[in-house]
Formats: C-alpha cells, sequence, structure tokens
C-alpha cells in the first residue's frame, strides 16, 4: 500500500498523534534511535498545518468571489436584455425617424454590442460597463428619462449596470491576486508540494528507522497502528473511486484536497498486508503533488 494516497487532513492527524499521545511519546522517547525523530516529525507537521490553513481561507475566498461573480453576472445579463427590450419598444412607439434617432443612439452607447455582451468574459462585462460610465451625458440622460416602465426609466437600469460592473471588477482583480504566481504573500502550489514532500519523507525515515530499532514488536505495532489505518483507508478510497463509485466517503474521509500521484511504500506492513516492496519513485511521478479541488468554471470566465 501507498502513503501518497493520504490526503493532507490525514498526514496532519497522523502526526499529531505520534506527538499528543502518551503512550506514543513514551515509544519515541524509549529508543535512542527513534526519539530523534520527533523534531523532524514536529517540524513537519507544523508547517503542513499552517499551510493548508492558509490555502484553505483563500480557497474559501476563491468560492465566495466565483459565487457572487456568478450571481453579479446573472444580474448583468438581465438589465442587459432589459434595456435592450426597452430601447426596441420605446423606438416602435416613435412615429417619426427623427424621434427614433436619440433612442438609437442611447442603445449604441449602452449596447453597442448588442447583446453579445451577454456571453463576454466577467471582465469584459466589468468593462462594457464602466465604459457605459464615463457617457452618461445630460443629453443621453434625457432620452432614458423618456423610457418609463413601472414608475422608473431607463437612467435606474442604467446606474445599477455601472454599478455591478463597479463591483465585478472588483472582484475579478481581487480574485487574480488570489490565483497570480506572483504573489508572495499566498499559499503557492509548491509551498504545498513541499510540505507534503517533507511530510513524505520525514514518515519514510521513520518507517525505515522503527525497522531497525531495538523496539519490540508490540510497540512497533502500536506506534505504527494509526498510520496503517489512515494508509488502508486512503487506499480503499482510491479503489473506489477508480471504480467510479458515487457513494458519499466517510465523515473523515472527506475529500479536502485531492490526491497525490506517486509510488511510496510502507515498510513493515500490517498483518494480512501483502509484502511492501522497496520504496521507489517512479521517475515520471511526484509524490508530493496533491492536485487542487475541481471547480466549476463558467462560460464566462474562460479567459
Amino acid at each position: 500500500m501507498s502513503l501518497i494516497h493520504l490526503r493532507s487532513p490525514s498526514m496532519i492527524a497522523v502526526f499529531e498523534d505520534f506527538l499528543n499521545s502518551p503512550e506514543k511519546r513514551k515509544i519515541f522517547e524509549s529508543d535512542p534511535m527513534v526519539a530523534p525523530l520527533l523534531g523532524p516529525i514536529e517540524s513537519a507537521n507544523r508547517d503542513l498545518i499552517r499551510l493548508t490553513q492558509q490555502e484553505g481561507e483563500a480557497a474559501r475566498e476563491l468560492k465566495e468571489i466565483s459565487d457572487e461573480l456568478a450571481e453579479r453576472s446573472e444580474r448583468h445579463n438581465a438589465i442587459c436584455r432589459a434595456l435592450d427590450a426597452g430601447f426596441t419598444f420605446a423606438r416602435h412607439l416613435c412615429e417619426t425617424l427623427r424621434e427614433q434617432r436619440p433612442i438609437e443612439a442611447a442603445r449604441a452607447v449602452v449596447l453597442p454590442d448588442g447583446l453579445s455582451v451577454i456571453t463576454s468574459t466577467y471582465r469584459d462585462q466589468a468593462g462594457h460597463a464602466l465604459r457605459v460610465e464615463d457617457r452618461l451625458n445630460a443629453s443621453l440622460r434625457d432620452t432614458l428619462g423618456r423610457v418609463v416602465f413601472d414608475g422608473e426609466d431607463l437612467n435606474a437600469l442604467v446606474d445599477e449596470y455601472v454599478a455591478i460592473g463597479l463591483r465585478m471588477n472588483t472582484l475579478v482583480a481581487r480574485r487574480a491576486e488570489l490565483q497570480g504566481e506572483d504573489d508572495t504573500t499566498r499559499v503557492s502550489a509548491n509551498d504545498l508540494r513541499q510540505a507534503r514532500y517533507q511530510w513524505l519523507k520525514v514518515t519514510n525515515s521513520l518507517l525505515s528507522v522503527v525497522e531497525i530499532s531495538s523496539l519490540s514488536e508490540g510497540d512497533k505495532r502500536r506506534l505504527l497502528a494509526n498510520l496503517h489505518q489512515a494508509q488502508a483507508q486512503a487506499q480503499a478510497r482510491k479503489a473506489r473511486s477508480s471504480q467510479n463509485t458515487t457513494a458519499e466517503p466517510e465523515a473523515e474521509e472527506k475529500q479536502l484536497e485531492g490526491d497525490t500521484q506517486a509510488n511510496i511504500k510502507l515498510l513493515s506492513p500490517p498483518h494480512d498486508d501483502e509484502a511492501a516492496p522497496g520504496r521507489t519513485l517512479p521517475a515520471m511521478d511526484d509524490p508530493s503533488v496533491e492536485p487542487a479541488q475541481p471547480v466549476d468554471q463558467d462560460v464566462h470566465d474562460m479567459n
């Protein structure tokens, strides 16, 4: 069985057990070969906790931004359709071409590309609305004020349209900051890879040292029991995923982060497991990689 199917929350839980269980601390401290590993375990666990917490906060903000952008875009599209219909309605009521010209001029300012703006990106939708704000002069305001629906003229819709554009522009910029690789204040994918890779290195060092230590077989089993169980659960989850099952994982196995891709093997597997082969890393795999959670991508969000 492989270590690399453990997700970061399980990694943290296993190391916390090593550090906080009085029984396991006593086993660690009883052997001069095993005891020095407590320091690397604590350091690796601290880094993984810090980075996953920061990454989680960024992921939550990105989700909130994505949800609000979708909501604002939906309202943006509804206003565009209402404005287009309003201009069409007003034009049909005009008795002469001269009367139609201000209406068509207003449409050209507010919806220069027609309803095609509805299918553009969030950033472009924001830009279109902000462009309208700069062209709202007195003459245009007067034309918009002549088209009234349910007690409100088109000025109210255009003002809301511009306000939505301002907010979408702020959201898109903030999203770019959170996703940008040049931001040194954010947790990068490489930071998390390094933290996971360090956890894997420390764990494999522990397994190797425990194997050749003077600890009794009972102490070895008690020390590694939680790790082996976490590994078995991750392997079972991976097998279910490979079979394309749709069953919801148990609460403690709910996916917080993706699986890694590699093949690091445990020494001294628990009873009834096949003997684990040597820990050989295939050149094509990276045991530190933990793919990001899948996210829904809006058609407006393609660039």
